[in-house]
């Protein structure tokens, strides 16, 4: 039974991995295409997924299922970044990028930011959209709601969520910075002058600083 039980995930798991990479396959044929200019009817149907994935998960909707297929695509856009061409892919690159971090899971923040990584190695044409990604998402949005009150004597504490968030955004800042990929020297001073490692190194402490002002107000 044992023996058997282990020969069906062997196959279950095989099955999956085939399925896997058929839609990988799927993304980059579409993705490709739209690269050369062509109307693809594939492409349009992926941005249409995209988008409705993203409206599920934020509205919460089959938030297991919204998220699945969501990281899905992004994984499959970034295994293809290098095909991907500013201009050409705006709408489906903001449909992306665009998510809000601090609604989202740490999986669906950590696609997105895989993703940005790539496009920046890929092309430095995306560096200031990607930048954008990093810089916006540091803090939380305007309007979110109200932290609980500190215990009267009580330390205040960056709430473990806001570490989350930043911590991933940095790391991968540092990916970028030290990614072997990334040979063009123009492309690497372009991204170096825009994010010093100074600015990297002392990001808690100035993102934290702007959250307890905030806070204390």
């Amino acid at each position: 039974m044992e023996r058997s039980g282990s020969q069906h995930n062997l196959a279950g798991n095989s099955e999956a991995a085939r399925k896997a990479k058929a839609f990988r396959q799927h993304v980059q044929n579409a993705v490709s295409a739209r690269s050369k200019g062509a109307q693809s009817p594939q492409y349009e149907r992926l941005i249409s997924e995209l988008k409705a994935q993203r409206r599920r998960l934020e509205a919460g909707h089959d938030q297991a299922a919204a998220e699945f297929h969501f990281t899905a695509i992004v994984e499959a856009l970034a295994s293809c970044a290098s095909t991907l061409k500013d201009g050409s892919h705006d709408v489906l690159l903001t449909a992306v990028l665009g998510i809000p971090f601090w609604q989202c899971s740490k999986a669906v923040r950590q696609a997105v930011l895989d993703l940005a990584v790539e496009l920046i190695v890929a092309s430095s044409t995306f560096i200031p959209n990607c930048l954008q990604v990093f810089i916006f998402n540091l803090l939380p949005p305007p309007g979110s709601s109200k932290l609980p009150p500190d215990e009267r004597g009580e330390p205040w504490v960056v709430p473990e969520a806001a570490v989350e968030v930043q911590e991933q955004i940095a790391d991968a800042i540092e990916k970028v910075r030290h990614d072997s990929k990334l040979q063009r020297v123009s492309d690497y001073n372009a991204f170096c002058s825009a994010v010093p490692a100074a600015a990297v190194g002392n990001v808690f402490g100035a993102v934290q600083q702007q959250l307890m002002e905030g806070r204390v107000r």
